[in-house]
């Protein structure tokens, strides 16, 4: 098994997943924009330490996809910027998986080693620095999921990456240190 299993129960009924959300920790931040525009559902301090929820509701059977999120960019980027906001490490993300027939929800914890976090922010400055340049390159790998388009879909896909017809649908951002 890839992760370490935790204390806190990860099978709810319909019924008691928003008690035991709630019941886990102090609530820190809910549904708000970090400095990227990313938006994690809920942050929690909890007695495992700094804790990210991200819900994903599915019609049906999408506890069978629950491993893509060992190693998904959403999860750790998330893990990264809510530390760097909060000064202190995420020490779990968890996906709160809901499956509306038969309607179950599904806890999945991630556990966010340091050593893996620093993996996954080496690769991601990488993609940042080139997203800074004045040629960046398409992504076709992460322009569509089963949750919708990347954001930025339209800007290569669209506009064919050309500032100036970007710029006018996504306005110019000032690059940041990272």
């Amino acid at each position: 098994m890839p992760y370490q299993k935790v204390t806190y129960p990860t099978i709810l009924d319909e019924r008691a997943s928003q008690e035991e959300l709630h019941r886990e920790g102090d609530v820190l931040m809910v549904d708000e924009p970090l400095p990227s525009r990313a938006r994690p559902d809920l942050v929690q301090r909890t007695p495992h330490g700094i804790v990210v929820t991200d819900t994903k509701v599915t019609l049906k059977g999408g506890f069978r996809y629950v491993d893509e999120y060992f190693t998904s960019h959403q999860l750790f980027h998330y893990a990264w910027e809510v530390g760097e906001v909060l000064g202190e490490p995420v020490k779990w993300c968890r996906i709160h998986l809901i499956s509306l027939t038969p309607l179950q929800t599904l806890l999945h914890p991630i556990e966010i080693r340091p050593e893996r976090l620093a993996l996954w922010l080496e690769g991601a400055k990488r993609v940042w620095d080139e997203m800074g340049t004045q040629t960046p390159t398409a992504r076709f790998t992460g322009c569509q999921t089963r949750y919708g388009p990347c954001e930025f879909r339209d800007a290569c896909h669209v506009l064919d990456l050309d500032p100036d017809r970007m710029e006018s649908v996504y306005g110019r951002v000032p690059p940041r240190d990272i």
